[in-house]
């Protein structure tokens, strides 16, 4: 990020320091979806990830494929889609509650 670069956002009228945007993108979701209570359950800030070589985005492309996605994702008779996740690693039950309050 770039120094002196500033992510602050305001949530229940108290502005917040952001590391970076997409932090920043997350916790407006989570504001504009009224779950705010997940700041009230987060015992610790989360560690950042390691850098990957490769985008994130580009790790991702994948599951683009028609023939993939088939393999995890249904959709009903209005044409919604879901799919079934299995997301590893999780240790924290702040986000845990947030994934399955959203998802």
């Amino acid at each position: 990020m770039p120094p002196g670069a500033d992510f602050s956002l305001a949530i229940g009228g108290e502005l917040r320091p952001m590391c970076c945007p997409g932090c920043r993108a997350v916790a407006g979701l989570i504001a504009a979806n009224g779950l705010e209570s997940f700041y009230q359950q987060r015992t610790a800030y989360n560690q950042r990830p390691e850098q990957d070589e490769a985008p994130a985005r580009d790790r991702y492309l994948v599951y683009d494929d028609p023939e993939l996605a088939a393999t995890f994702t249904t959709t009903d008779a209005h044409g919604a889609a879901s799919a079934r996740l299995l997301l590893g690693g999780m240790t924290c039950a702040a986000c845990t509650w947030l994934i399955e309050q959203t998802l």
